[in-house]
């Protein structure tokens, strides 16, 4: 199985209940809604606890992508409401090898209670609990992709909460670009390499549209297609297809060549030997004129 065309069992986090920040709690349900079209199941806050419980007790069959439509992680995900830490039940399933993708504000800037509550955190939990780099400037920059965010037919959005990639000191986990600025990273990937197939760069904690998302009008197509695109990897998908078929022809080709070479080296042997035999007999009737000369 390629690394870009695993099973993955899609959800959408979103909970009336809870609260969101940059999201706009219309958006949040419109987000949910449109996703819930292509085929994900929309899920509240206790049952994203339970799914991610769930994955870390039984093997994995397949990868597991949780889209958050609200930008307020929910207090039960986390180990310390005041001061999570890596061992949140949110960092386990992303070293497990699951996603999750996460837009709006600044990712774990805030945790919410189900009686709509939210609590603000230091910018510092993004790395307890992420492993990223607390430096996050505010801005208002155009990103642009890099060959993974443009392969992944991102849209272009005013970026503004950008991350200047992972803090100092962490090891044993990647940060993928996927859109940028001058100010640094607005759009990424960082993988946790759970266990194989499904721990590879493009699954863990996914950063997309680091943007206030606050009327109906800012959610476009292209930027649910974005969603869906990072989630299924789609066109990464077809793209390795491709590469795939490229190298079986390849592949084809060799032996056939192989086959071809082996036939003439044995056809070009047997014509050795006939001409040695020719040598042979030539050199010997040389001889007998000689002695009957």
């Amino acid at each position: 199985m390629s690394i870009y065309e695993t099973q993955i069992k899609p959800y959408v986090y979103y909970d009336e209940r809870y609260p969101s920040h940059w999201i706009d709690k219309v958006v949040a349900k419109h987000v949910a809604e449109a996703l819930k079209k292509v085929g994900f199941e929309i899920v509240n806050a206790d049952e994203t606890r339970d799914i991610m419980q769930k994955a870390l007790r039984t093997a994995i069959k397949e990868e597991i992508v949780i889209v958050f439509s609200q930008d307020v992680v929910p207090d039960i995900l986390v180990d310390n409401p005041s001061s999570p830490t890596a061992n949140s039940l949110l960092r386990r399933f992303l070293n497990r090898g699951h996603s999750i993708v996460w837009m709006g504000d600044i990712p774990l800037l805030h945790v919410g209670f189900n009686d709509g509550r939210k609590q603000s955190l230091t910018p510092g939990v993004v790395q307890h609990v992420l492993g990223l780099s607390p430096e996050i400037p505010n801005v208002k920059a155009p990103v642009r992709h890099t060959y993974l965010g443009w392969m992944l037919q991102l849209p272009v959005w005013v970026g503004t909460r950008p991350h200047k990639g992972l803090a100092p000191g962490i090891s044993g986990v990647g940060f993928h670009r996927l859109s940028l600025s001058g100010h640094g990273v607005h759009a990424f990937i960082v993988s946790y390499y759970g266990q194989p197939p499904f721990g590879h760069p493009v699954s863990g904690f996914i950063r997309l549209y680091d943007m206030m998302l606050n009327r109906p009008e800012v959610l476009s197509d292209e930027i649910i297609r974005g969603i869906v695109n990072v989630v299924f990897r789609n066109p990464l998908v077809l793209i390795q297809k491709s590469l795939d078929k490229l190298y079986e022809r390849v592949r084809e080709m060799e032996e056939g060549l192989n086959t071809k070479f082996g036939t003439l080296r044995s056809e070009l042997d047997n014509l050795g030997k006939i001409l040695d035999k020719i040598l042979k007999l030539a050199e010997e009737k040389s001889k007998t004129r000689k002695a009957s000369g």
